[in-house]
C-alpha cells in the first residue's frame, strides 16, 4: 500500500512526467509568440522551438532559456533569410490565387485554380520541414530545401497531416 502512494506521489511517474512536457511546450509556444513579435525573427524563433522541443522529446537534459535563445542567435542568419525566401514565395502564391480566383474564368481558370492548390499545399508541405531542419542537422542553405522536398515526398501522409494542422 505504501509503494503504491509513493509510485502515485513519484514526481518522476508517466503521470507527471507527461503534464511537465505540457507545461515546457505550453511555456515554449509563449516564448515563441513572444519573440517572434518582430516578424523577421519568426524564422529564428522557429528555429530555436524545435530545438528545445527536440530535446524535450528526446528526453535530454536542457535549460530551457538558455537553449532556446543559444539556438535564436546561433541561426539567426540561415533561418532569418530561409523565413525571408518562404514569406517571399508566400506572397507570390497568395498574389496568384487573389488572380486565379478573381480574375480567370472558364476551362482554363479551372486548371489554373487546381494548380493553384497543389503548389501551395506543396509549398506547405515542403515550408514545415524546414526549421525543424534547420534545428536538427548542420545544413547549408543549398542542403535545407533538397531536403525538405525529398523528407515531405518521402513522409506525405505526415507532410499532408502537418499541413492539415498548421492550416486549423
Amino acid at each position: 500500500m505504501i509503494d503504491r502512494v509513493k509510485d502515485i506521489l513519484d514526481l518522476n511517474n508517466s503521470f507527471f512526467s507527461f503534464f511537465k512536457k505540457i507545461g515546457w511546450v505550453f511555456l515554449l509556444n509563449i516564448l515563441f509568440l513572444v519573440t517572434s513579435i518582430p516578424i523577421v525573427t519568426i524564422g529564428a524563433s522557429a528555429t530555436a522551438m524545435y530545438t528545445v522541443l527536440n530535446k524535450i522529446i528526446e528526453e535530454r537534459e536542457f535549460r530551457f532559456f538558455k537553449d532556446y535563445f543559444t539556438s535564436f542567435g546561433e541561426n539567426f542568419l540561415q533561418s532569418t533569410a530561409m523565413w525571408l525566401l518562404m514569406l517571399l514565395i508566400t506572397g507570390i502564391i497568395y498574389l496568384d490565387f487573389g488572380y486565379v480566383f478573381q480574375e480567370m474564368a472558364g476551362r482554363f481558370a479551372y486548371i489554373m485554380k487546381i494548380g493553384t492548390i497543389i503548389v501551395a499545399v506543396l509549398f506547405c508541405m515542403i515550408a514545415n520541414a524546414v526549421f525543424p531542419l534547420i534545428a536538427k542537422f548542420d545544413l547549408t542553405m543549398k542542403e535545407i530545401i533538397p531536403t525538405a522536398i525529398q523528407i515531405s515526398f518521402q513522409h506525405v501522409g505526415l507532410s499532408l497531416e502537418s499541413v492539415a494542422f498548421t492550416l486549423a
